[in-house]
């Protein structure tokens, strides 16, 4: 799987995980080390407010294994007043 590719799965998984009223319109990631990659995200109601993500990377480099698993729970933290994401990549099914 290509960059690319990853990050509008990734975007379709989010607003899948959001709380009712919210969705994802989009990641740009902006920094990127070994343990994180950072950036803005699209979110809110509107879609349209700038928030910031953290995609943990979990020891996973591979674009597909940062993917979290169909089963997989508890791998996205919302923040709605801060407007932040905490993401858990790849994590295994719960």
């Amino acid at each position: 799987m290509e960059e690319r590719e990853f990050w509008g799965r990734l975007e379709y998984l989010v607003s899948a995980e959001l709380p009712g009223f919210l969705w994802c319109d989009g990641l740009v990631a902006e920094e990127y080390d070994a343990d994180e990659i950072r950036g803005r995200a699209w979110c809110g109601a509107s879609g349209q407010e700038a928030w910031r993500f953290t995609l943990r990377r979990n020891g996973r480099d591979d674009w597909a294994a940062l993917l979290p698993g169909e089963e997989a729970s508890d791998w996205l933290a919302v923040d709605p007043v801060g407007r932040t994401l905490v993401i858990d990549g790849g994590l295994p099914p719960a």
